[in-house]
């Protein structure tokens, strides 16, 4: 078996067994045994758990940002990409809901691990900006394709926390229904759910 495919396998044992038991509970024998391998073996990739387990983040950080790259180039509306970004990045979490709320109450950070995260967020947010810039040279700057892309990830933000919060998971449709809306918010304003009175 190659190294790559031994490697693969630890990550993904591990990220089933951190999700399910948690990351204190987890043990690394747990982790051998999902993957098929000695334990011994995660020792010559890994030197410890919190190692192994910030390695998952990172597999998580990585597979992010390149389908958030992705969807960015697509040749399709801007709208439709915006509406994208938002369904992915539900979907996501929805799809990680088990490790998604252990990370948050059991993960541990470290600086390194923050800077990863950091490096994570600065990459997509320039990725974001470069496509309003690109969308609409005439018109949207630098620091306004900033602004614009720190709204835009507040509002994901917030469909992510309600997620995580309620405990909700939520349907494709529900899903769906959610990236058009916060699109559609964020492309035109309160002006798709206020009156004209109202402005």
């Amino acid at each position: 078996m190659r190294r790559s495919d031994k490697k693969a396998r630890i990550l993904t044992a591990a990220y089933d067994v951190f999700g399910e038991k948690g990351y204190y509970a987890a043990k690394m024998d747990d982790i051998a045994e999902l993957a098929d391998v000695a334990k011994g073996t995660l020792y010559l990739y890994y030197a410890n758990k919190e190692e192994l387990f910030h390695a998952v983040i990172e597999k998580l950080l990585q597979d992010y940002v390149c389908t958030y790259e992705n969807i960015l180039n697509e040749p399709v509306p801007f709208t439709e990409k915006l509406t994208s970004l938002l369904r992915y990045q539900m979907l996501f979490v929805r799809d990680r809901y088990d490790f998604a709320v252990m990370n948050l109450r059991e993960g541990p950070f470290n600086e390194a691990f923050r800077q990863k995260v950091a490096e994570a967020i600065e990459k997509t947010g320039h990725q974001f900006s470069r496509l309003l810039q690109e969308t609409h040279p005439k018109t949207v700057d630098k620091k306004k394709a900033y602004f614009s892309y720190l709204c835009f990830s507040r509002m994901g933000d917030g469909m992510l926390g309600d997620i995580l919060s309620s405990g909700c998971r939520l349907s494709d449709d529900m899903l769906e229904e959610r990236a058009q809306f916060a699109a559609n918010l964020f492309v035109n304003g309160l002006k798709q759910v206020l009156t004209d009175d109202a402005l």
